[in-house]
């Protein structure tokens, strides 16, 4: 009996923006968070540090290890399924390592209100559901700051 695949999407927000990887697959080209999927025994957190830092070379701070919201995804066509479950970080003083990132066109801050169209299907499903990280941002700083 196949299982769906864990993925894991981080949201690695910076004020009212999000750090959006640009990715061209089978001649497409659309804009994704950094993803990845669960190792084994890895918690959700730790997990989320090592998928940015792969990708990006940037550390973040995962504010709380509990998924924001969760998806489930059976691409068409595809024999494929995974529950994607999505956490939310913080870049913090990262500002100098985006603009590298930017400047060689792989990566770009948005702010949520206005993403590109060629997003990936998650996003557009979080997008069309309501869901706001900037809400969840907010939530969690402020109990952070009580918290240190």
């Amino acid at each position: 009996m196949n299982t769906p695949k864990l993925n894991l999407a981080v949201i690695v927000m910076n004020e009212k923006k999000v750090l959006l990887k640009k990715i061209r697959d089978n001649g497409k080209e659309f804009w994704d968070f950094p993803t990845g999927l669960l190792g084994f025994r890895e918690d959700f957190g730790v997990s989320a540090l090592r998928i940015v830092q792969d990708e990006t070379g940037i550390d973040v701070k995962v504010l709380d290890d509990s998924p924001v919201y969760i998806i489930n995804e059976i691409p068409r066509g595809l024999s494929e399924h995974y529950v994607t479950l999505f956490i939310l970080s913080y870049l913090g003083h990262n500002e100098f390592k985006v603009m590298r990132l930017e400047k060689e066109g792989r990566y770009r801050m948005y702010l949520w209100g206005c993403l590109p169209n060629n997003t990936s299907t998650r996003i557009k499903k979080l997008v069309s559901q309501g869901y706001n990280p900037c809400r969840d941002l907010k939530r969690n700083l402020v109990l952070s700051a009580e918290v240190d």
